[in-house]
């Protein structure tokens, strides 16, 4: 049985680990909170820009345009896209498992990674992958999706790349995280209303130009911020679970301590009583 120094030192051990599984959680939710105005708005301005690009995507008759016609040659590239930190549950063990899926059913598909974790889990195991984009999702700014989305772009256009898929998790409905598989190039026009007025200038194929690699920059940008508040939302739920566990674990102890601490006193009350008594004999 454990002393009452060695379960005072439990405890405090506890005590420790729940200030900082307490802390995080704040610091998700907040997160979370945030991101939740941060996506509302990106995902308005990307429905806007659908709607500008829905026409021209329609219009393959008329314009030429890479980023909306399907390559015939070329093979399949796979963004996968974790976090680069732990301690948010099964997110990036979703992700991975994902990974593993795909490379068995796709030898010659290319991997591109975002995220740490993810990264660490491909090396640990040996899978190949062309680039990694090394940079924080909590960080990443405008500058860094032009950087990827041009990367993108550029390979998609050389006709190396038939389609890029993302693959990411994502929490809309329910509190688990469900990862998606998207298709994010080439582009689609989503269903929107043609206006026969619809006047482009200087041309359809000029506006084209400049709207369809900033409709797929916004894209992957709204991809990235839902994949990174699943991952808010993920370490919450983890760090509320392990808060509630410490906090039952620290009862435990601490009615354990107090039941040997009340042992320990009766005994040497008792242990006091029987030398009285004995030298009152």
């Amino acid at each position: 049985m454990a002393s009452l120094k060695e379960i005072k030192s439990r405890i405090d051990s506890v005590n420790s680990i729940h200030n900082v599984t307490d802390s995080m959680y704040l610091i998700s939710a907040s997160e979370y909170h945030f991101l939740n105005d941060r996506v509302n708005h990106q995902n308005s301005f990307l429905k806007e820009i659908e709607k500008a690009a829905a026409p021209l995507l329609r219009l393959s008759d008329r314009i030429t345009s890479i980023y909306s016609n399907p390559s015939l040659t070329g093979v399949e590239a796979y963004i996968f896209i974790g976090s680069d930190k732990g301690l948010c549950g099964d997110y990036n063990k979703q992700i991975c498992k994902k990974a593993i899926e795909i490379r068995k059913k796709d030898s010659d598909g290319k991997f591109f990674v975002i995220g740490e974790k993810i990264k660490k889990f491909f090396d640990s195991r040996n899978i190949d992958y062309e680039k990694d984009f090394n940079f924080s999702l909590n960080k990443f700014t405008i500058y860094k999706t032009d950087e990827v989305s041009s990367f993108f772009l550029e390979i998609f256009k050389s006709d190396k790349i038939k389609n890029v898929y993302a693959i990411y998790n994502v929490t809309d409905t329910g509190i688990q995280s469900e990862t998606v598989f998207d298709k994010i190039l080439p582009l689609k026009a989503n269903v929107y209303p043609v206006t026969e007025c619809d006047e482009y200038i200087p041309s359809e194929q000029a506006v084209a130009d400049v709207l369809l690699p900033l409709y797929f920059r916004e894209k992957l940008k709204t991809v990235l911020l839902r994949s990174y508040i699943a991952e808010q939302k993920e370490r919450m739920t983890a760090m509320h679970a392990a808060n509630d566990n410490a906090k039952e674990l620290i009862n435990s102890l601490t009615l354990q301590y107090n039941h040997q601490r009340q042992n320990a006193i009766t005994r040497e009350i008792t242990e006091i009583s029987g030398e009285r008594n004995k030298n009152g004999r």
